[in-house]
């Protein structure tokens, strides 16, 4: 089932995505740290700022196995979902939910973000295309864009 976030979920969420990027990740063991650095920052950033965001959960028997954060309708800045459920369309059902709750919310063309490296095929195989932007991305990153 998706639903929205809720802010009391947020250290369940962030102990799932701790865990997801530890086990399956493709970073090395410095990239790791500041990663989940910048994830914390993002998920600060949307319990100040949760009318400009769409931040979305799966639950499987009232556990969060997976969550999708778009700040400003446009940068998806995080989708994970457990290894255990990997495989089983949770990531492709939580980024087209958080895609059709975006469209018409912002101005820009498309949805885009910074792809870790085991990620890229994922999203390419789901209709993100590699796209040029005008900072580089993050080390080991692939930035990718799902036009609205």
């Amino acid at each position: 089932m998706i639903e929205p976030v809720e802010v009391n979920e947020l250290p369940e969420i962030m102990a799932l995505i701790e865990y997801t990027v530890a086990e399956s990740v493709d970073a090395d063991a410095d990239e790791k740290p500041s990663l989940l650095q910048n994830i914390r920052q993002n998920l600060d950033w949307w319990s100040q700022h949760r009318d400009q965001a769409v931040h979305l959960k799966f639950s499987v028997h009232g556990r969060i196995v997976g969550v999708v954060l778009v700040k400003n309708f446009w940068n998806l800045c995080n989708l994970f979902v457990a290894p255990a459920q990997h495989g089983q369309g949770i990531g492709r059902a939580l980024t087209f939910a958080a895609i059709e709750r975006c469209r018409g919310k912002t101005e820009r063309p498309a949805l885009r973000l910074n792809s870790s490296r085991n990620a890229v095929g994922f999203y390419e195989g789901i209709g993100f295309v590699r796209t040029v932007t005008d900072t580089p991305p993050p080390q080991g990153c692939t930035p990718l864009e799902h036009k609205f």
